[in-house]
């Protein structure tokens, strides 16, 4: 038994990677402290930072193991986490983002109630860099999701700070792939939903921190990694994608297209939006209303 002001250890291991984010990622730790449902591990992964993150990570003394290595990338340091740690559930949090205090316990009871998951998600409340929110996000998907991810669709709500994962399922689908960063989650979650049930928990239960900084800023590193994750998934799963390959293919490229739009590189975006107007004509409806989609968004962070 714990002893008076001590954490009873439980059966959730909660892996951070960072890298230069020593400006959040106290934050982060915090917010695992904090919870109801107490973590019986928290492994970060300091990924060859050069801030100040050492001295932060240092400040928690033994209420967190670190890890420290040369710089290898977001799935690289998880899969580090994932070998040294034990608990047979795995959460993943990000380092710029944070949990409000519920968040692992009713995960938990959810993954409780029906052991044969393979995720549980939940939703998010979107935040800037100084926490101030910007919109909430409930709406996720349940069951067998894969075609749905395929597609786009918020299926499964940034699985990186948000997903709650037996060990078991990595044991059976593999960790991250190592090529991948921008897309790891893509991946992941590709691979879990064709083998196992999704669930989530239809609360705001994470922060999830838009910044100019976030590594999904680089247009180009995510190009790459989204088109390789949707190789490996259609190449691996010909049958369970066989109806959605297409629009899925479609989608990507115009979500190419947007990305390259934002970051003002028209040519690359003419190239994409092209193809996928090709490949799915009837996106030229979706394209004729994307500036009605822009007024209704919310205002952009940095």
């Amino acid at each position: 038994m714990a002893a008076v002001g001590e954490r009873a250890p439980t059966d959730v291991c909660v892996i951070i990677p960072t890298y230069n984010y020593g400006r959040f990622i106290g934050r982060a730790i915090s917010s695992v402290l904090a919870q109801t449902h107490p973590a019986a591990e928290i492994v970060v992964v300091d990924d060859g930072s050069t801030d100040d993150t050492a001295e932060v990570l240092a400040s928690f003394g033994s209420a967190i193991t670190v890890i420290r290595q040369r710089n290898q990338g977001v799935s690289a340091a998880r899969n580090a986490a994932l070998a040294q740690s034990t608990a047979p559930l795995v959460a993943l949090l990000d380092a710029d983002d944070a949990w409000r205090p519920r968040k692992l316990e009713a995960q938990v009871a959810r993954l409780a109630a029906e052991p044969g998951i393979g995720l549980v998600h939940c939703g998010i409340d979107e935040v800037d860099a100084e926490g101030r929110f910007v919109r909430r996000r409930v709406q996720g998907s349940e069951g067998w999701v894969a075609p749905d991810v395929l597609l786009l669709k918020p299926a499964i709500l940034t699985a990186g700070c948000t997903a709650l994962i037996p060990r078991h399922v990595f044991d059976a689908v593999g960790g991250f792939d190592e090529r991948l960063s921008t897309s790891a989650d893509f991946d992941l979650c590709l691979r879990i939903g064709v083998e196992f049930p999704i669930a989530f928990v239809p609360e705001s239960l994470v922060f999830y921190t838009l910044h100019p900084g976030g590594m999904h800023r680089n247009v180009a590193v995510t190009e790459h990694d989204a088109l390789l994750a949707y190789e490996k998934a259609v190449t691996a799963h010909p049958q369970v994608f066989a109806s959605v390959r297409t629009e899925a293919l479609a989608n990507l490229y115009m979500m190419l297209g947007g990305a390259y739009f934002t970051a003002h590189d028209f040519r690359h975006a003419a190239r994409y939006i092209a193809k996928s107007l090709r490949v799915r004509p009837g996106h030229v409806r979706y394209l004729l209303e994307y500036p009605k989609r822009r007024l209704r968004a919310p205002a952009s962070v940095g």
